[in-house]
């Protein structure tokens, strides 16, 4: 697939079951149908564990014996490990 805006060669990435075409001369980022509502309903479902986990995080502060389940996760987020094409 070439680029809409520079007529470069695309690459494309898949990262959490969503391919990206990625331009690598531009670094335009072009999704096919769909794609940008997956990337809603991941980061909604992203946004409600992390709400959980903050939750479970003040829980741990009141009661400092309750660790079990407790996972640290990234602070970049899922939107900057979705577009982060260094390395992928």
């Amino acid at each position: 697939m070439t680029c809409p805006n520079d007529n470069s060669v695309m690459e494309k990435v898949s990262k959490e079951g969503i391919t990206i075409d990625h331009c690598t001369t531009c670094h335009g980022v072009w999704l096919d149908r769909g794609e940008l509502d997956k990337i809603i309903e991941i980061a909604e479902e992203r946004a409600e564990d992390k709400q959980e986990s903050k939750d479970e995080l003040q829980a741990q502060k009141q009661y400092p014996d309750i660790r079990e389940g407790f996972v640290r996760r990234s602070r970049r987020g899922f939107l900057g490990d979705l577009f982060n094409f260094t390395g992928a």
